[in-house]
């Protein structure tokens, strides 16, 4: 799952989990808590990619 702005970055990102072979989740930057628990749980997320800017967020959602 990718949970980064719209930038270089995130499409060099997107690229690199497609050549591994990896099944790419983007999602979007404005989603809140409760909508990325669901999205989370819901995919069984075995990575995923966050940008500096929502690091705080994903502290709060997933539970290690």
């Amino acid at each position: 799952m990718l949970l980064l702005e719209k930038s270089v970055v995130s499409v060099v990102a997107h690229m690199a989990l497609l050549t591994a072979g990896l099944i790419v989740v983007p999602l979007n930057p404005g989603f809140k808590k409760n909508e990325l628990e669901y999205l989370f749980c819901d995919a069984k997320a075995k990575l995923i990619m966050v940008g500096p800017d929502k690091k705080k967020l994903i502290k709060t959602v997933i539970i290690f």
